[in-house]
């Protein structure tokens, strides 16, 4: 590829510097021993150069982290945020009509796309204010250093993605907490006349939030990854949609 490059910009590349590029990278090694150099420089924190950037690969990752942490903390927490006293809710009003609504949200959130209802969004975003949502930044704050007005314009950006993944796991505390509800250990300590609240809190919540939790272990992946497709859908500069590039690139060649 990088031969290529240099060729399609006239330079002319001799036998002998290809092979000198070949033993500076590696290349002239056997596969299990490119691996092995590969792995190791990688486990000291180097990985490697991108010829399609022309830049360090360090320096291209952690150029995409901040906003990558940034988005996947934040939805963590907006998950909890909502999920927790959604699901406390409706596993305490079973059958009510409020416990009908926050499942159907719930449920109608996981079962939909994440891109597509980033899309669906998205339009009724640019219907009502006539503004484009996707990115992080206006375009007025893109190369702007950071200030108030620019935190408050990727405010303004950020809870798009936000909500989208906050869909994820939705029904999770719910579903814990009602079959922890209906154990019998909990109908043991309501015969002993033990008050709902106490018996709630005492029990049922601990227990139900061992599963809620580890949730986010399976979570972790897609949100470090920067959530691809959905970033790809909302130009967000996360480490998903590099990943995409780095993987197509080479094909274009």
């Amino acid at each position: 590829i990088y031969v290529n490059q240099l060729r399609s910009t006239g330079m002319l590349v001799t036998q002998d510097e290809i092979a000198a590029l070949k033993a500076q990278y590696g290349f002239d090694q056997p596969m299990y021993v490119q691996y092995l150099r590969w792995i190791g420089n990688f486990m000291t924190g180097n990985m490697g150069y991108s010829f399609v950037y022309n830049r360090s690969v360090n320096d291209l990752v952690m150029s995409r982290m901040p906003a990558t942490i940034g988005i996947s903390l934040a939805s963590v927490v907006l998950i909890w945020l909502i999920s927790f006293p959604m699901g406390f809710y409706s596993a305490t009003h079973k059958y009510s009509f409020g416990d009908y609504a926050f499942t159907s949200f719930s449920f109608f959130g996981v079962s939909v796309p994440q891109f597509l209802l980033a899309i669906v969004i998205m339009y009724l975003y640019f219907l009502s204010t006539r503004q484009y949502a996707g990115g992080l930044f206006s375009d007025a704050f893109v190369s702007q250093p950071w200030s108030w007005a620019k935190f408050v314009d990727m405010l303004g950006h950020l809870w798009i993605p936000l909500l989208v993944i906050a869909f994820l796991a939705l029904p999770a505390f719910r579903a814990n907490l009602l079959d922890e509800m209906s154990k019998p250990y909990v109908k043991t300590a309501r015969a002993k006349g033990v008050s709902h609240i106490r018996l709630l809190i005492k029990y049922p919540v601990r227990i139900a939030l061992i599963p809620f939790i580890s949730t986010i272990g399976w979570m972790l992946p897609d949100l470090i990854s920067g959530q691809t497709v959905l970033a790809m859908v909302l130009s967000l500069p996360t480490v998903g949609p590099m990943l995409v590039t780095a993987l197509q690139k080479p094909v274009e060649y």
